[in-house]
């Protein structure tokens, strides 16, 4: 589903007409929306995380050589695979006790907002229906009484599939 797909879809459940007066008025808004709702589930429900090789030199290495915007680096691996203690501060990574050389860094990271109409998102498709379930509560509860009540329905929705999106996941339950 597109990121346009996704704002038609808010627009209907708005009960907006999809044309493109509709989408002049409120497609920016609705991105916006589409984008929070996007950025909230891959931090928090399905985090995207990549490897790959950076250079140290003075057991030190600035993120930004890395590919996407780091969440958090996960762990560090010498070239014969031996974890390495690290730290992280001022957008740096520091290892305790390296040598200079490539080591590979495994992080998470945030995928890009989506911009243009045809841009996707990098989630599964009940996920694209959960951020326009979003998008629509955002923009109806800015309105009168009768449209923040019918936002109460697409916030529920949402929150009910978001909470959905854990479910196959392990979790560990301290009974004492």
């Amino acid at each position: 589903m597109t990121l346009l797909d996704m704002e038609k879809l808010a627009l209907l459940q708005m009960g907006e007409d999809t044309d493109a007066a509709a989408l002049a008025e409120y497609g920016t808004v609705l991105c916006a929306y589409i984008n929070e709702a996007y950025m909230d589930i891959c931090r928090n429900k399905k985090q995207k995380y990549a490897e790959e090789v950076l250079s140290f030199t003075d057991a030190r290495a600035a993120l930004d050589g890395l590919t996407r915007d780091v969440v958090t680096v996960l762990n560090v691996q010498s070239e014969d695979s031996v974890a390495m203690s690290f730290e992280v501060l001022a957008d740096k990574l520091f290892l305790n006790g390296g040598e200079d050389g490539d080591y590979t860094v495994c992080y998470l990271y945030l995928p890009t907002r989506l911009a243009d109409d045809t841009d996707t998102p990098d989630v599964p498709e009940q996920d694209c229906h959960l951020m326009a379930d979003y998008a629509t509560y955002r923009a109806l509860a800015l309105g009168n009484p009768a449209r923040q009540k019918r936002a109460e329905f697409f916030l529920m929705r949402y929150l009910s599939g978001y909470a959905a999106l854990n479910v196959g996941k392990t979790s560990i339950i301290n009974k004492y």
